[in-house]
């Protein structure tokens, strides 16, 4: 089983001018590095709660789909949809399943998905690894305010430490941000 980003975010969690509010900063000489830290600050959030923020797809890759018709789980919650199900069949030919023959359980997290009822998974070619391919979205269509105030917090650490002289002041987080940042706080999609 692999899991890869495949489309990253086209869009950021906060603006600039939003992020530049919360510094108190008015100066437009230092955008491209706020855009930058922002950007940076998605990916920390992202990381701690294995979680997708901003919209972007991932590809799940299998082997073969699970045995008694078993459910997959999609990992980097919260799932939009599914884009598409690849597989190799018995004969080492690239089909699309359908999606009548599959459901989708995106209130679950990770997201849940099964065949649909009175449907099996298809046979794979055995051969082929990585025969089976499912493309989706996931991100908030709207960020909880947690994560949004930890982002700011992050931009702003990290711009007024730029010239930190030391590993350990770059590495110093916010304690405010580890407890904005607690998965058990975060409500469920």
């Amino acid at each position: 089983m692999t899991l890869r980003l495949t489309t990253p975010p086209t869009t950021l969690p906060i603006t600039v001018a939003v992020a530049k509010d919360h510094l108190r900063y008015t100066a437009s000489d230092q955008d491209d590095t706020i855009e930058t830290l922002i950007g940076a600050a998605r990916e920390y959030c992202e990381s701690h709660l294995d979680r997708s923020i901003v919209a972007q797809s991932w590809t799940l890759t299998l082997d073969d789909f699970p045995g008694n018709n078993g459910e997959i789980l999609l990992r980097m919650p919260p799932v939009q949809s599914v884009t598409s199900i690849t597989y190799y069949d018995d004969n080492g030919d690239q089909q699309t399943l359908s999606s009548s023959l599959y459901q989708i359980d995106t209130s679950a997290e990770p997201a849940r998905l099964a065949p649909a009822r009175n449907e099996n998974w298809p046979s794979v070619d055995n051969e082929t690894l990585g025969a089976v391919s499912i493309e989706y979205v996931a991100g908030y269509t709207t960020i909880p305010v947690k994560i949004i105030h930890a982002i700011k917090l992050l931009v702003h650490h990290w711009f007024w430490n730029l010239g930190a002289t030391t590993e350990a002041q770059l590495r110093r987080t916010p304690i405010a941000v580890q407890s904005l940042l607690n998965p058990e706080s975060l409500p469920m999609c």
